[in-house]
């Protein structure tokens, strides 16, 4: 049996701190496959990701 894996995002998000610094976080969004090529050729890049979550704001990419 074959499973088709999950297309995701790999993105650098930076998240204010209290005391005026950034910490920078790798997060890896899965994306429905229709919005695969939006994303293709934008390594590198700053984006937008339209993202909905469930549980404890575990985001994914709609």
């Amino acid at each position: 049996m074959i499973t088709k894996g999950r297309n995701k995002l790999q993105l650098l998000v930076e998240k204010p701190l209290k005391n005026g610094g950034v910490k920078k976080d790798l997060i890896d969004l899965s994306i429905p496959e229709d919005k695969l090529t939006k994303y293709l050729g934008m390594e590198g890049k700053q984006v937008e990701v339209d993202v909905s979550y469930f549980g404890q704001c575990t985001f994914f990419g709609i």
